[in-house]
């Protein structure tokens, strides 16, 4: 396996008609061009899952038969949290796809609280992506040529999903991926939480050491490098309830755990191109777990942003700048 410098990439690989923006320009940016841009071009609707559960998503059609980006987003993320990254795809010439995964955003729930997370197991997941692709990005994108992009909890939900259906993309991007949670346990203590939640039927219950959303920002506490980034998502967390999960219960925990076993298992099976970034002071995700999966399929290329927190696409200016150019590069080879 080669781990490559994400730094070191030559610019000019953006496409005609992708302006990137930096912090400056940020605020204004998005309160105005992209606001419209999301007004006159992003639509939603809501899709029933295998089990009738309704979920959320969003897409923007080009005027002219094009490719096709998938996004999935990571752990209590939403849409307004990826509006920068859906706008350059789009201004990149793609269709583009979003869906809010079971239990975030505006899609059903299956525990009450909307501050918590809970799954039984990540096939659940699996699953829910495949109905989109086949019930809507593929009935409205009109193309079987699609792509996808996928953060953490999304990144684990996508390597999942390519394992187990080959097909459905050329190519995948996986951005600080949840190959393994960190948790910061000892294995022996692990389990030891694990048989307590299921003795007493906890796994609807919030996690060990999780906390319920806070009015109270805390950027410094983030994934994020960019301030206003960080802000543009926060204040929409704020204003919308459906916004502010923020805890895993027991049973995310302990699917999230089972998943990566099954990820590792059965990484030979990605038959893909597939670009993985690491974040290289990543505080979410263990870092020797996506390189395990890169060492096990050669289709993995492993670019590593030493600087960055675990949102790359939410770092500084100069590596954001690196960063979309790795993917459109990876993109049009």
């Amino acid at each position: 396996m080669k781990k490559l410098d994400g730094m070191t990439i030559e610019e000019g690989a953006l496409p005609e008609g992708v302006y990137l923006l930096n912090d400056e320009e940020f605020p204004q940016y998005m309160a105005t061009t992209c606001k419209h841009w999301l007004i006159e071009n992003i639509h939603s609707g809501f899709l029933l899952n295998k089990e009738g559960m309704k979920l959320r998503y969003y897409y923007g059609l080009q005027d002219h038969l094009a490719k096709s980006m998938v996004i999935m987003h990571g752990f209590c993320g939403f849409f307004g949290k990826y509006h920068e990254i859906a706008m350059y795809f789009y201004q990149a010439g793609y269709n583009v796809f979003f869906l809010e995964q079971r239990g975030h955003g505006e899609s059903e729930r299956e525990i009450i609280n909307n501050e918590l997370v809970y799954i039984k197991s990540f096939d659940d997941y699996v699953m829910d992506l495949k109905t989109f692709m086949d019930e809507v990005v593929i009935p409205l994108g009109q193309t079987e040529s699609c792509d996808i992009f996928a953060h953490s909890m999304g990144g684990a939900v996508t390597t999942l999903f390519l394992e187990h259906y080959p097909h459905y993309f050329h190519k995948a991007i996986l951005s600080a991926p949840m190959i393994k949670m960190k948790t910061g346990l000892p294995r022996i203590a692990i389990l030891s939480i694990e048989a307590y939640a299921k003795l007493l039927h906890k796994e609807k219950k919030k996690a060990v050491a999780q906390s319920g959303f806070s009015f109270i920002p805390a950027f410094d506490q983030s994934s994020c490098m960019s301030e206003v980034r960080y802000y543009y998502q926060y204040k929409q967390r704020q204003k919308h309830e459906s916004y502010r999960t923020n805890a895993s219960t027991y049973g995310w925990a302990m699917a999230a755990l089972s998943a990566s076993k099954e990820i590792i298992k059965n990484a030979s099976a990605i038959a893909i191109p597939v670009l993985l970034f690491q974040a290289g002071k990543d505080t979410m995700v263990e870092n020797y777990a996506q390189d395990m999966l890169a060492y096990k399929n050669k289709h993995i290329e492993l670019v590593r942003f030493d600087e960055s927190r675990h949102e790359i696409f939410n770092a500084t200016d100069d590596i954001r700048l690196k960063y979309y150019n790795w993917i459109f590069k990876f993109l049009k080879e």
